[in-house]
């Protein structure tokens, strides 16, 4: 049925698979030192957005996992939110410059572009190495296997 999905766009094909997936939040691999820094962001009173490409259905889950999300932002069968949708609606419901993004992908460039400062974590070396170019960076969270030296 993929292929079939597919044919309905992005977000739908993600809607349909969300509603047959099993995802155990607490399973998944988190970077421990920008969840701390979140928790600290949190602490200091600022409102912390969850936005993510991935189905509603499944960030809800994440988010209410994590614990210190105030607003989820996710794809929702209709609209794929990623890279310019993502900073579309983030800038629609903040305005221009108004949010901090932290990202990992290539995709995300769009999203870094339209926010006030980049927050990188767990990217590739190459794209830790092109957003240093920008003069953006906030923070970095690395892998510990990357060398950018």
């Amino acid at each position: 049925m993929v292929p079939v999905w597919f044919l309905s766009g992005r977000a739908h094909l993600k809607r349909q698979i969300a509603a047959r997936a099993t995802v155990d939040p607490a399973r998944l691999t988190y970077i421990q030192p920008f969840v701390d820094y979140l928790r600290a962001e949190k602490n200091r009173g600022r409102k912390l957005v969850l936005a993510s490409a991935s189905d509603r259905e499944l960030v809800e889950k994440v988010a209410a996992h994590v614990g210190l999300f105030d607003e989820v932002f996710a794809s929702d069968g209709h609209t794929n939110l990623r890279a310019h949708a993502k900073c579309a609606a983030l800038t629609a419901r903040f305005g221009p410059r108004g949010f901090d993004y932290a990202g990992n992908s290539w995709v995300d460039l769009p999203v870094w572009a339209g926010a006030r400062q980049a927050i990188v974590v767990n990217a590739p070396a190459g794209l830790v190495r092109h957003m240093r170019t920008t003069g953006r960076v906030a923070k970095e969270f690395l892998r510990s296997t990357d060398r950018l030296d």
